[in-house]
């Protein structure tokens, strides 16, 4: 398990890497230009793929017209998201929803990404809500053996599902 854990970090800091220490007047604890960096080298990958303004997350179609953002920086707080927004604008049940974010998930970002929602899901570790709107919230609930300790958000609207994970 110890070198699961030691390859996924490996794995992650391959593709998101980030100083831990300021490297600006700004005062941010992560080096917000190695963040815009890493984020343009998987804006290079895909055809097409876009940037937002503040340099924070890359937005690509894929095959099926669905719409891929993945996100990633912070300043204080770190973070990481997958947003997947469906082609068709039409809600789907998370169970179909679901292993969908966990495939994208897998495509675009390290494996480990992908394996932590898998094992959420099929541990049924999370609590779970639904607002008044409709959409489902699923808040993972941690143990010693996640590859992660920080927080995982999984949110599913009518038109997308996010996966969210916030080092705070």
């Amino acid at each position: 398990m110890k070198s699961l854990f030691v390859g996924a970090c490996l794995m992650l800091a391959s593709l998101f890497p980030a100083a831990t220490l300021a490297t600006s007047e700004s005062g941010c604890t992560f080096d917000q230009s190695h963040q815009a960096h890493q984020l343009a080298k998987l804006a290079a990958r895909h055809p097409g793929a876009v940037i937002d303004q503040n340099g924070q997350s890359v937005t690509w179609h894929l095959r099926d017209g669905s719409t891929l953002t993945v996100g990633q920086g912070g300043c204080m707080d770190y973070g990481t998201s997958v947003r997947l927004k469906f082609a068709r604008g039409q809600p789907l049940p998370l169970a179909k929803t679901l292993p969908r974010l966990i495939a994208v998930t897998a495509r675009h970002l390290p494996p480990a990404y992908a394996k932590d929602i898998a094992d959420v899901w099929a541990h049924h570790t999370f609590r779970r809500s639904v607002s008044d709107e409709g959409s489902i919230k699923l808040d993972a609930e941690r143990d010693g053996k996640s590859l992660f300790s920080y927080p995982l958000e999984i949110d599913l609207t009518k038109t997308d599902i996010t996966a969210v994970w916030r080092e705070l």
